[in-house]
């Protein structure tokens, strides 16, 4: 969505994105990355995508057991924006989009066009539900918050990015259970993962059919590159 097209080379090419990012924080061949190094460089693409500054950063790291001192920390956010920029920038759009949607303007979400803002309703996503912001206003300090069930909620770029990816993520599961419902019953999701119970005899038969459903991708998608691994077992806790 961001235009930032490397990274979906690499997953094309199964390359490892966690040690690309270490690669660029410490300066060291992919080959040379360290398990420390990797680790670092998987929180920093996972937390580091949507905004997050180098004090919640630190924090995070902390949560984990690994301790950084601030400047470091400030480095790896600094690096992180600068070899993905279009992401850094899509923040600020996604600002734009924000003061659209209050002001009930169309605008262009995305970079690829798959998304337009749609006045009174938010942001359309691709299976046909809205991604809404309820009373969204601007307060006199220029931040923008809208009404939840527990009270008002800040809003601004990058949650709009996480937002959306994980509503892109949803559409795109969406549809990956539909093909499945064909042929197996699907009983419980999990963010990404799906559960299916599939007759003993046909299990292996079973596995395949939902793997290739998996790495399906979706008509208003063809170009986004999808892949998936799988377990069986008797229970679910054992698979």
């Amino acid at each position: 969505m961001a235009g930032e097209t490397y990274i979906l080379d690499l997953f094309r090419k199964k390359a490892d994105v966690y040690k690309h990012m270490a690669s660029a924080i410490f300066g060291v061949m992919e080959s040379a990355v360290s398990d420390h190094q990797r680790f670092i460089g998987k929180t920093t693409v996972l937390g580091a995508g949507y905004g997050m500054g180098a004090e919640k950063f630190q924090a995070q790291l902390s949560n984990m057991g690994k301790e950084l001192d601030i400047d470091t920390c400030r480095f790896i956010i600094k690096q992180y924006r600068g070899v993905n920029r279009r992401i850094a920038e899509w923040w600020n759009h996604l600002n734009l989009v924000i003061t659209a949607i209050a002001a009930n303007k169309p605008i262009q979400v995305d970079s690829v066009g798959l998304m337009e803002t749609s006045p009174f309703t938010g942001i359309p996503l691709p299976n046909g539900l809205f991604l809404n912001y309820p009373e969204l206003q601007r307060n006199a300090n220029g931040q923008f918050t809208y009404e939840t069930r527990t009270g008002p909620n800040k809003i601004y770029g990058g949650k709009v990015a996480e937002n959306l990816c994980q509503a892109i993520a949803r559409c795109v599961i969406g549809e990956q259970i539909i093909q499945i419902e064909k042929r197996y019953r699907v009983v419980l999701t999990v963010h990404d993962a799906v559960a299916c119970v599939v007759p003993e005899n046909e299990a292996n038969e079973a596995r395949a059919y939902i793997e290739e459903c998996m790495r399906t991708s979706p008509p208003w998608a063809l170009d986004l590159p999808l892949n998936c691994e799988s377990g069986m077992a008797r229970n679910y806790g054992d698979s």
